[in-house]
């Protein structure tokens, strides 16, 4: 994971964060886990107009969209390729949370 910040002088500018497949597969098993979870992913490497800075963390939290869209509405439907992609992800893990309620 990597956090790249470009700033104007006045301050104004872009966070960027990239996050590898494997960070978000990382999100998505904490998030797949039954019961409370707060899953983060957290690092050191922050780029800010290109060089790499000391004294700056960088987290990124993932939670359920029942927490995320609890007061406000979604945004609304993605690409369908990557509907397709959730509806397929969801589908995926049904079957252990059927198996495991049974």
């Amino acid at each position: 994971m990597r956090l790249a910040m470009q700033l104007d002088a006045d301050g104004c500018g872009l966070l960027l964060v990239t996050l590898s497949r494997r960070n978000l597969a990382a999100l998505q098993s904490h998030l797949s886990q039954p019961g409370p979870v707060n899953p983060m992913l957290v690092g050191r490497y922050v780029h800010r107009d290109g060089p790499l800075i000391d004294g700056v963390a960088r987290l990124v939290e993932a939670e359920r969209d029942e927490l995320h869209y609890a007061e406000r509405e979604s945004t609304g439907q993605m690409r369908e390729e990557t509907e397709a992609a959730i509806r397929w992800a969801q589908a995926c893990t049904k079957p252990a949370e059927r198996g495991s309620a049974e």
